[in-house]
């Protein structure tokens, strides 16, 4: 897996590449009007409340231990109520994540007020799963996933169900009822009948379930159009997987659809490994191919099947499927964690180099590169010395737009204006 340029997190889960803007601005002093695009990383365990989450952690690591997801530096709680319930579906309340919008129950990506079922109570949507949504019912709200693929980012979607399911649906379709699968599919196919425009070129990476919704019911779908999507996809320029070694196999530089099963993939407890890859590996690939196109990026990471076992009173899949969710959070942190660092040497190369052009009575540098330090850790660097006269011309001569904090022992930390405020751990000097 290559390495990623990521610091930062809250959970549901974002973080922000190095350079990026702060909201701890200490002096005022704006952000640089060009910085590193961000990685946004939206992990949704469906399923995962608290109850799950604590029995997960038990189940793993005893109960006095911890997993990924009780490291993350920030908690909170939220009310998940839909427009027209206290107990919200999988499809409002990730539509509400990735929007904005309240919407009803079974609702994808709509406006207030649009209805999943039909004045005599029936459902929007005929038994092969196209949809049958009235002119008029409701309008498209803009998605996360819409928004910074607008912007130039670099988009993928990766799930343990079928791609067409409620939760990854919303991140790029737009619907009044969520059993419109078959319509959903298509409103991924760039060129297509029923595309969704606001995507532009397409989503570059989608992996999960639900082959079956892209292909014809004469070949095994549930299609009544005579499409293969798939053949479609592969048409407009996407790479097909079908298996672990064949997602593997596909170059970072490619856009891909992997679809390994007709509906949602198998329970992390019956999966077998060369037919399905894990949601690690679908997260590992996922950010390899997103972060090859050097553009920033939005990723969205969907353990959904947590949901199912729990539907089924199934204890064990529901929570080995749960610490298979927090170990690709894990994965995903690992590659963050290690490209800070790496992208964090080579700053401080640079940096080296500069400030020892400038100061020509400096003892040593070295640079801020602690692990819990935030983004701006990568512009820190300590230096030593010993007279402090000439220091400010010294930092203008040398075109430096940075601020001087003094300590003990002619130790002084330069650092760009806009950065956040850092811990203080300094090293000593021998």
């Amino acid at each position: 897996m290559k390495m990623l340029k990521m610091a930062g997190l809250a959970l549901a889960v974002t973080l922000a590449g190095c350079g990026g803007d702060s909201d701890n601005d200490n002096d005022g002093t704006p952000p640089p009007s060009e910085t590193s695009k961000k990685n946004v990383l939206f992990f949704l365990g469906d399923g995962m409340g608290i109850t799950t989450l604590t029995a997960m952690r038990i189940y793993e690591a005893g109960e006095a231990g911890s997993i990924t997801i009780d490291e993350l530096p920030e908690s909170a709680f939220v009310r998940t109520y839909s427009e027209d319930g206290q107990v919200t579906d999988s499809a409002p309340s990730m539509a509400a994540y990735m929007t904005g919008v309240k919407m009803k129950n079974e609702v994808i990506s709509m406006s207030t007020g649009t209805n999943a079922y039909a004045p005599d109570g029936s459902q929007y949507v005929d038994a092969d799963g196209n949809t049958t949504c009235e002119q008029g019912n409701g309008m498209p709200v803009a998605t996360l996933l819409e928004k910074m693929k607008a912007r130039g980012y670099a988009t993928g979607v990766v799930t343990t169900t079928r791609v067409t399911h409620a939760t990854p649906a919303t991140t790029y379709a737009h619907l009044c009822n969520r059993n419109g699968e078959n319509t959903i599919a298509a409103q991924m196919v760039p060129g297509g009948e029923g595309y969704n425009e606001a995507l532009g070129d397409g989503i570059d990476v989608v992996l999960g379930g639900g082959r079956r919704h892209f292909l014809p019911n004469d070949n095994g779908g549930r299609r009544t159009d005579g499409r293969d999507l798939i053949a479609e996809m592969q048409d407009a320029g996407y790479q097909y997987a079908s298996s672990t070694s064949e997602l593997m196999n596909v170059a970072d530089e490619d856009r891909v659809l992997g679809i390994f099963t007709s509906s949602d993939m198998s329970y992390e407890l019956d999966r077998v490994a060369q037919q399905e890859p894990s949601l690690e590996e679908m997260t590992g690939k996922a950010i390899d191919m997103l972060h090859a196109r050097d553009s920033g990026f939005f990723l969205m990471v969907e353990g959904g099947r947590i949901d199912h076992a729990l539907h089924a009173s199934n204890a064990k899949r529901a929570l080995t499927d749960g610490i298979a969710f927090d170990n690709a959070l894990a994965a995903a942190l690992g590659l963050a964690q290690m490209d800070r660092l790496e992208a964090c040497n080579a700053r401080r190369r640079e940096l080296m180099i500069r400030y020892r052009e400038a100061f020509d009575d400096v003892d040593d540098i070295d640079m801020l590169a602690a692990r819990d330090y935030a983004v701006s850790s990568c512009y820190n660097a300590v230096v030593r010395l010993d007279d402090r006269e000439g220091l400010y011309a010294h930092l203008d001569a040398s075109g430096i737009d940075s601020n001087v904090h003094f300590y003990p022992n002619h130790l002084f930390r330069i650092f760009r204006p806009y950065t956040t405020h850092l811990p203080v751990a300094e090293r000593e000097w021998q």
